[in-house]
């Protein structure tokens, strides 16, 4: 069992979480032409100031498509 709020992943059945982890997450994370969504990479820093600069150019607001959202998520 995952412990992430609520029960996603049960020893009898098979996990999308984990199969989602093992696609996402690896080694290929690190290769230089990597972004989980254009204008989304992980940052390459070397002290906690870059990391923190990083984080505030990102936008205050994600767009759905960040999440794999139909842009139209959006309409509320």
């Amino acid at each position: 069992m995952v412990p992430l709020g609520l029960e996603v992943c049960r020893k009898d059945t098979p996990c999308e979480l984990v199969f989602f982890l093992q696609v996402w997450f690896g080694e290929h994370m690190f290769s230089d032409d990597f972004c989980f969504y254009t204008g989304y990479k992980i940052p390459k820093c070397r002290g906690l100031e870059q990391f923190f600069e990083a984080i505030q150019a990102l936008p205050s607001v994600d767009t759905p498509q960040v999440f794999g959202l139909h842009p139209n998520a959006d309409i509320t």
